[in-house]
């Protein structure tokens, strides 16, 4: 019994986790003067050991295993207190203490490798971040990725299609538009469409050139749904389909794009590819007017002149007439003359008549020439 206490002691008092203070150790000890001999009766062995054990107190205490070396108290206190059993129960109790602070110490140095390790991750990984969803990962070199823009691609493809000495190299164009167009870059989308329409370092192809030409559409370049419209329009490689040239004009017309707006007012106002609306044709040619569009100020001043979609006013038909022909808009000319000759919506001037038609017949149109010599001016 003495022999396994000490062993008992020894292993607590050893272990640096269980360091007591010398005046703790002392009280822990057993005596061996005060151990029961063979002599002593039963009860009277059973009384020394009550007497000598170590007594545990009920009140638990948090120790940090790592920083605190003061005396080790049990976080539960033991239950069974026959001081038959003591040293059974006591033994129990440390073993279980024990075992919860090596799962303690286990999961702490987990967490601290694991620490060190992402901390040398992160010093070792040179990532450039961006803003830009459209950024991806090109190249790598070791742990270290590099990214790329996809905007140096199209720039670099420029360069071969834009050689400054004349000779461009399509083929190398072609490759750079491609990676440039992969990663997302819309204007190298469109390029690409563009040389697979026209065969430019690429065979011909214009399946992947409307394939392309929609893509870049769908990212917001005009010019790839005016071609689209164009090309639906004229059936070029493909059939014709008006529905679809409709729909690629209004996506443009609504982002802004005077010219699809004339055209979209146009489908509108003739019923192609959409249900004929002389509203929304009077609707979509005035955004385009505003815009200063010659051949949309003209047909504006005719929808005023005939009533087509707004209310019947000669006077706003010649404002709009002079507004386009001062753009150079050759029709223009010939109906302003036609205006001032006839007084329509302006004061008769037979000047004015042939001032607006002989400009209109300098432009080629001979009707202005017949119209003039008419004049007898």
């Amino acid at each position: 019994m003495k022999t396994e206490i000490n062993l008992m002691y020894s292993v607590r008092i050893n272990n640096p986790l269980y360091q007591f203070n010398s005046s703790e150790t002392n009280s822990a000890l057993i005596s061996t003067s005060n151990l029961p001999s063979s002599n002593d009766s039963s009860s009277q062995k059973a009384k020394k050991l009550s007497d000598q054990s170590p007594k545990i107190s009920n009140k638990s205490k948090t120790i940090d295993p790592d920083t605190d070396r003061s005396s080790y108290v049990p976080e539960k206190p033991l239950q069974n207190q026959n001081p038959s059993d003591t040293h059974t129960a006591m033994q129990k109790a440390m073993e279980d203490e024990w075992g919860k602070i090596l799962k303690l110490r286990t999961k702490q140095n987990t967490s601290s490798k694991n620490l060190q390790i992402n901390s040398r991750t992160s010093e070792s990984d040179e990532i450039i971040s961006s803003d830009s969803d459209t950024n991806v990962e090109v190249k790598t070199s070791g742990n270290s990725p590099r990214f790329e823009e996809p905007e140096k691609f199209y720039e670099l493809g420029l360069k071969y299609y834009e050689d400054k000495n004349e000779n461009p190299n399509f083929i190398e164009a072609v490759k750079f538009f491609t990676s440039a167009a992969k990663l997302g870059d819309s204007k190298a989308q469109y390029k690409l469409g563009e040389m697979y329409e026209l065969g430019k370092g690429v065979q011909r192809d214009i399946g992947q050139a409307i394939s392309w030409y929609q893509t870049a559409g769908r990212n917001g370049i005009i010019n790839a749904s005016l071609r689209l419209a164009e090309i639906y329009i004229k059936g070029l490689g493909v059939k014709i389909d008006l529905s679809a040239a409709a729909s690629w004009l209004k996506d443009a017309a609504e982002a802004g794009n005077a010219k699809a707006q004339f055209e979209l007012s146009k489908a509108y106002d003739n019923g192609r590819g959409v249900d004929k609306s002389p509203k929304k044709a009077a609707h979509w040619c005035s955004k385009a007017a505003l815009q200063g569009d010659a051949a949309a100020l003209f047909y504006l001043g005719l929808m005023y002149a005939y009533g087509n979609g707004v209310d019947k006013n000669h006077a706003a038909a010649a404002n709009y007439y002079k507004l386009s022909a001062e753009k150079g808009y050759n029709k223009a000319q010939l109906t302003l003359g036609d205006a001032y000759a006839a007084g329509k919506g302006v004061k008769k001037d037979v000047a004015e008549a042939a001032k607006w038609y002989r400009k209109a017949s300098e432009q080629g149109i001979d009707e202005a020439t017949h119209k003039l010599r008419k004049l007898k001016i």
